[in-house]
């Protein structure tokens, strides 16, 4: 192309000297300007050439941008990763769009004229605060947890892809290149390219939690699964598998009975930081005659639906607490001297298996054997030979029943426990031919069980997950 241009311009001047053969001086003039003037043309052709081809260098790598942020965004939004992946991987999306911004505005720079660079610095400027704020605002709800950085990320990615797309039209050529592929429909037969991006096309991160943003908003329902723990809800109507509500129905379900303090139940809601997926509490606040009741789901986001895996209850003698995993303590008293602590951990597909079921009973409360009908035996012998020992304070003494997969392990506690109180129990259970196995035998045996069951790094975390009203 520069070849031809120069023969062009060969012939033009040759033309010109013809043509002024025996002219005087001022005609001389009139040829140096013609030429000056082809000059300043030709160098001006030249920029203009280099500028797109900056451009069109710039334009073709986005392709590939692209095509690797739309790996990023698949893999977070669809596959099965832990809370660190999901960190990973959200951080590389974000640095991906920030070095393609880099690489744009550097482009920019050689593409546009000074005047204009200056007034688009200025802009720069202002848009990198704001970004920065929206990332921090973004975090600032789950300051301190392990979900901070990928929702940070996620957001600072967002915006960031929303800048290149906006800053990548100024380039020649670039004008169909900024709006992304995920705004067009299938079903579409025209082309409207005054398509707003920001209104089509939502971001990674807010896709997050947007389903059950959408349940909260009484948009999307959730299903109960086949394999929900039920811990002897009160109101367990419908509570049945297969069995699909929204969060209007399962309002009206708990306004069936009489609301606390004459209002409508109380809704609140947490998001877990399970490594697993995506697991949320739901809760509601209700009254049966006297008594208040809390009411708690777990709930579980698989394959594009919500599912309901594990529910139940909290009263005054019942107090179940959530750790940030979503594992569950449930801890209460039966009101006749026995206490119990019940351990349910969800695992990696969210169905929850209790880990252990501890029982104490102080002497004189018997343990009840649940298969038999009956009060436990030997222990209720040795409990009653306790209390009519020679140990001082006797009824200090507290027996500790603890279910770990199905098998039973026994110990025993007291505030002062001293050698010789050992010596004088384990002389009475040696008469029933029964051995204790002792706490550390229990907590080895609770542990091996978390590590079957791949919990072992979540279920003893005492971090608990904090509340807040929809």
């Amino acid at each position: 192309m520069k070849k031809m241009r120069k023969m062009v311009t060969a012939i033009i001047l040759a033309t010109s000297l013809l043509a002024c053969v025996g002219c005087g001086k001022k005609d001389a003039d009139t040829t140096k300007d013609t030429k000056k003037e082809q000059t300043e043309s030709e160098v001006s052709n030249d920029t203009t050439e280099e500028t797109e081809d900056y451009a069109k260098a710039f334009l073709d790598k986005f392709a590939d941008i692209e095509k690797q942020a739309k790996e990023l965004s698949d893999s977070i939004e669809n596959d099965d990763l832990s809370q660190t992946e999901y960190n990973t991987k959200s951080g590389d999306l974000y640095a991906l769009w920030d070095d393609c911004l880099n690489e744009l505005w550097g482009v920019l720079d050689k593409t546009l004229s000074k005047e204009d660079m200056e007034k688009l610095t200025e802009e720069e400027n202002t848009w990198i605060a704001d970004k920065d704020k929206q990332i921090t605002d973004a975090g600032a709800e789950y300051e301190g947890g392990s979900i901070q950085p990928m929702i940070e990320s996620m957001k600072g990615a967002e915006l960031t892809e929303k800048r290149v797309r906006e800053l990548i039209k100024l380039l020649p050529g670039g004008e169909s290149v900024g709006s992304s592929d995920e705004t067009s429909t299938d079903d579409s037969s025209t082309d409207d390219s005054s398509t707003d991006d920001s209104s089509s096309d939502a971001s990674s991160s807010d896709k997050l939690n947007n389903l059950f943003d959408d349940f909260l908003a009484g948009n999307a329902e959730v299903k109960i699964s086949d394999k929900l723990q039920n811990e002897n809800v009160m109101n367990d109507t419908a509570y049945n598998a297969g069995n699909s509500f929204t969060l209007k129905t399962l309002e009206s379900l708990n306004s069936l009975w009489e609301p606390v303090s004459g209002v409508d139940p109380k809704v609140q809601y947490t998001i877990f930081e399970n490594p697993n997926g995506k697991l949320y509490g739901l809760s509601f606040e209700y009254q049966l005659e006297a008594t208040a009741f809390t009411e708690f789901f777990v709930i579980s986001e698989n394959d594009g639906e919500l599912r309901v895996d594990f529910v139940i209850d909290a009263w005054e003698r019942r107090y179940p607490m959530f750790n940030k995993y979503g594992v569950v303590f449930d801890d209460g008293s039966n009101g006749a001297g026995a206490h119990a602590t019940n351990v349910f951990v969800p695992t990696k597909d969210f169905e929850y298996v209790m880990l252990s079921a501890q029982e104490n009973n102080a002497p004189g409360w018997n343990f009840y054997d649940y298969e038999t009908q009956q009060e436990e035996q030997p222990m209720t012998n040795i409990m009653d030979d306790v209390v009519n020992s020679s140990i001082e304070n006797a009824e200090s003494i507290i027996f500790t029943k603890t279910e770990v997969n199905k098998k039973y392990y026994y110990y025993y506690l007291a505030d002062d426990i001293t050698q010789d109180m050992v010596d004088i129990i384990d002389g009475i259970a040696k008469k029933y031919d029964f051995t204790f196995d002792g706490k550390e035998a229990t907590d080895a045996a609770i542990l091996q069980y978390a590590k079957e069951l791949s919990v072992d790094n979540i279920y003893n975390n005492e971090d608990f997950a904090q509340w807040k009203d929809k």
